[in-house]
């Protein structure tokens, strides 16, 4: 997981990784719903702060406390996903929604 340098025994972060997580998780909401998905919580899971779609399905660190007392990943977020997001048109999209920040450091 992630970028990191590990020099001396310590490990050392990207400090921009989270942003970034974060950007790469709204483009694969947008995607999402420009594919027709209404809802995002589908399995009633998140609690719109520590548990989201974003922290728990898309590109969230945080996956391994986000799978407790019935919640899943089956639950959760497999009735989002989506093949399409594979084709060649969808990475296309993304990549251009990407591309058009990635000068300036992201928010």
């Amino acid at each position: 997981h992630g970028v990191s340098l590990a020099l001396d025994g310590e490990r050392y972060s990207n400090p921009n990784r989270a942003a970034w997580l974060s950007k790469l998780s709204t483009v694969h909401e947008v995607l999402l719903r420009a594919l027709g998905f209404k809802s995002l919580d589908p399995g009633n899971c998140w609690d719109g702060s520590m548990f989201t779609f974003a922290t728990c399905c898309s590109g969230g660190e945080d996956q391994e406390t986000c799978w407790h007392a019935g919640y899943s990943e089956e639950r959760c977020c497999k009735p989002l996903a989506a093949p399409e997001l594979g084709s060649r048109e969808a990475v296309a999209a993304a990549v251009n929604q990407l591309v058009e920040g990635s000068c300036n450091a992201p928010d």
